[in-house]
């Protein structure tokens, strides 16, 4: 009983601190809105400002008996950069989360990642990050499994998952060939595509997160500030630097050739969301490369 009042107790201080951190920032950002769109096969969430998207992710419906049942896959997410210091992307993926827990219709309250096109190194280094926190924790299968299983390895039929990624890199066609998983990986991907960041599929749970539920009065409010009859400007920059992020490969390469170290990933987090990365990524591309050289 003192545990369970213990657990409650921190609950309750956590859902605190969470609504007093956001209204600090919605103080800084007043008109900051969400918009919601469904399209029956993925779910985009929108923070919009004065007009202008400033944050978004994208959510897609894997199949409702496969890959831990009742699971999203986030398949797109960026944040301005002139709004990650103001921790909009933190609350960005509180809202995922929210959503997932308590307003999607079909009851899907798992988050995972992409399993079609992979995320890039920079992307899984801050989700891994990010599920350290105690907060976060793996939905299971009826029959307790909370991996994802990806070539029939477990008799349960709810853990069972397929990746376009793996099938397109040839992993299934080695793991047929007799290769073993880990084997196969390595073939696909080389020996940095072993490593936790590099890996392009990132994360195989479905996550949750305790205490979302206070996140209520904070989606409300900004889900009835937004406006039907104002079109919000997905702008080029915005659209840029998203699509311009490196691939896994340019990425991969670079921590295997380079000896990519802790402190350079976080250099390259902020290069990377960075609004003017599209227009300027010839230039930080050399300014990154002598800042490694610099350190041999």
């Amino acid at each position: 009983m003192k545990i369970a009042r213990r657990q409650l107790q921190s609950l309750i201080k956590e859902s605190l601190l969470l609504e007093s951190e956001y209204n600090q920032l919605l103080t800084k950002i007043p008109g900051l809105s969400l918009t919601i769109t469904e399209d029956g096969r993925t779910v985009a969430l929108d923070l919009q400002h004065e007009g202008n998207l400033v944050a978004s992710a994208t959510l897609k419906y894997l199949p409702p008996t496969m890959c831990i049942p009742k699971t999203f896959s986030i398949v797109t997410i960026h944040t301005s950069a002139a709004y990650q210091k103001l921790k909009v992307s933190k609350l960005l993926f509180d809202l995922i989360f929210y959503y997932a827990e308590t307003q999607d219709p079909r009851g899907h309250k798992g988050i995972t990642t992409d399993f079609d096109g992979g995320n890039t190194p920079i992307i899984n280094y801050i989700i891994q990050k990010t599920l350290q926190d105690p907060a976060y924790y793996k939905q299971r299968t009826d029959a307790g499994n909370a991996k994802m299983d990806f070539f029939e390895k477990t008799s349960d039929p709810d853990d069972d998952c397929y990746s376009e990624l793996l099938d397109d890199a040839g992993v299934y066609e080695f793991i047929g060939n007799g290769m073993s998983e880990e084997e196969a990986y390595e073939a696909a991907f080389g020996e940095a595509g072993m490593t936790g960041e590099a890996f392009p599929i990132g994360t195989t749970n479905s996550w949750r997160k305790k205490g979302i539920e206070s996140m209520k009065p904070i989606y409300d409010m900004l889900v009835n500030r937004q406006n039907a009859d104002v079109l919000y400007n997905r702008g080029r920059q915005f659209q840029d630097a998203y699509d311009n992020t490196p691939t896994p490969e340019e990425i991969s390469d670079f921590q295997r050739d380079k000896k990519i170290t802790e402190s350079d990933l976080r250099y390259l987090v902020r290069e990377v969301m960075s609004q003017d990365y599209a227009k300027d990524r010839k230039k930080s591309s050399k300014k990154k490369t002598k800042r490694i050289r610099k350190k041999k």
